[in-house]
């Protein structure tokens, strides 16, 4: 059993850099003004400095393995998204969703592909997979559904709270609100030509309005964060990514009222949101089609 956990736990720490490599290579492709004079790398290793602490909590330090899937598998399928390749960007947001269901809003992802044909073949190659990998439990025992009522404590450091949502318990509105808010936020992304702040502004809907505060949640938002500082901000260094990890997770250590987090989480998601109200700029740039 050890000698599992360890293996998971070099496996998950490995899955971190792939997630940074995979954010350098989708840079190559969509953003060549920043890939000759070297201020892609910079980027993306200043990143890496408040990026990988967080993830090696994730991967080590709880060994969460369903979240370092689902997160994986996101950057990949954006990655076989800018590379033209609707097949398997559906395959792999599809995987995602089988290890976190939270991961559903990505499927927006999709709309990167650009025709219609190839969104279309995205998606359906999406549900084919969520499919085969959760009917035959629902299909071998009725009772599965039940999964989807399962609740967690409503903790007070929660931003849930601070919103004025004082149950105990996950109320039944919100995994659905969760999902429609993420894919929402996600949607005006594309729509306002932030398609790099997707990924981050679907996890900020989920961890603003999800009733848990586990310390690992903080890695989904990294990884959007990384992605929007090496891809999308006009700012020289990773802000959004070391903000996220001083005032969502070195935070954590510090002595404060417990509500002071919430609001902590609150004001960052909302900052992230920010985003979505500024001017339009660049559209996503058709990319050279290309293997993984």
């Amino acid at each position: 059993m050890a000698g599992a956990l360890f293996i998971w736990q070099v496996l998950g720490a490995a899955a971190g850099l792939v997630i940074l490599w995979q954010i350098r290579r989708i840079g190559m492709a969509t953003r060549p003004d920043l890939r000759h004079d070297g201020r892609l790398d910079r980027r993306i290793a200043a990143a890496a400095v408040v990026f990988m602490p967080v993830w090696m909590f994730l991967a080590v330090g709880v060994t969460h393995v369903d979240d370092v899937l689902a997160l994986l598998f996101t950057v990949l399928a954006l990655r076989a998204a800018v590379c033209a390749r609707p097949v398997l960007a559906g395959v792999l947001l599809g995987l995602a969703v089988d290890a976190k269901p939270w991961a559903l809003p990505f499927g927006c992802l999709l709309l990167l592909l650009g025709a219609r044909r190839a969104v279309l073949s995205g998606a359906a190659s999406m549900a084919l997979v969520v499919a085969a990998a959760w009917l035959p439990f629902f299909l071998a025992d009725p009772a599965t559904s039940n999964a989807l009522h399962f609740t967690i404590t409503n903790t007070r450091l929660s931003a849930l709270r601070v919103l004025g949502v004082h149950d105990a318990r996950t109320p039944p509105w919100d995994r659905p609100a969760q999902a429609v808010l993420g894919a929402a936020a996600a949607l005006l992304a594309w729509h306002r030509g932030r398609w790099p702040a997707m990924v981050l502004l679907a996890v900020g809907a989920r961890v603003v309005l999800d009733p848990g505060t586990n310390k690992y949640y903080v890695a989904g938002v990294v990884v959007g964060a990384a992605l929007w500082d090496a891809l999308g901000s006009r700012a020289a260094w990773p802000w959004w990514t070391a903000t996220a990890y001083l005032g969502l997770f070195v935070a954590r250590w510090v002595p404060m009222p417990d509500a002071a987090h919430g609001w902590l989480t609150l004001t960052y998601v909302l900052a992230c949101a920010f985003v979505l109200v500024t001017p339009r700029v660049r559209r996503f740039q058709r990319p050279f089609r290309s293997g993984m």
